[in-house]
């Protein structure tokens, strides 16, 4: 994110997570499903990283605390009305559509922000060194990475549709 500009990178990370969304609606048991769910988290991954280094470099120097408040307050407020949003669309027109309308809301924002920013990029950020260890990086963290999406994908699941998806639709026990 330091690296790139991220009002060119954010919406990647967006239609990453609005295609895997809508990709979880088409899991046939419930492996898939928790590995679907994962995967998409890849591209939630991109919000707050991605998201601080837009608004540090826009509001750098000036109402940065207040801008960084409202980045944080309004991806809090996606999440509560995706997940209040979750089980009431889930129980009423099926499980799938949820991360179907999720998907395409969220392939509908990259268009809209696209078209927003179009003649803006941000300011440049601070020189960042040209190689990341990423290897290393991944090292440090590699006890934590499976763990990590198992347990944050079960998460989204259990939050959103509690057991009557996980009993019903892939047959599973309380």
């Amino acid at each position: 994110a330091d690296r790139r500009d991220p009002s060119r990178f954010l919406p990647v990370g967006i239609a990453y997570l609005g295609i895997a969304s809508m990709a979880i609606a088409g899991a046939a048991t419930f492996p898939v499903f928790i590995a679907l769910v994962a995967l998409s988290r890849v591209g939630a991954g991109f919000y707050h990283p991605v998201g601080i280094s837009w608004i540090g470099r826009a509001f750098a120097g000036r109402d940065l605390d207040r801008a960084m408040g409202f980045q944080s307050s309004f991806g809090d407020a996606g999440v509560i009305l995706g997940m209040g949003s979750g089980a009431v669309l889930g129980s009423a027109f099926g499980w799938q559509i949820p991360f179907l309308v999720w998907g395409a809301l969220n392939l509908l924002a990259v268009g809209l922000g696209l078209y927003l920013v179009r003649n803006q990029r941000s300011p440049p950020g601070e020189a960042t060194p040209r190689r990341v260890g990423y290897w290393a990086i991944l090292r440090d963290v590699r006890y934590w990475l499976l763990p990590s999406a198992i347990g944050g994908a079960t998460f989204n699941v259990i939050s959103t549709f509690g057991p009557p998806l996980v009993q019903r639709k892939f047959l599973q026990s309380d």
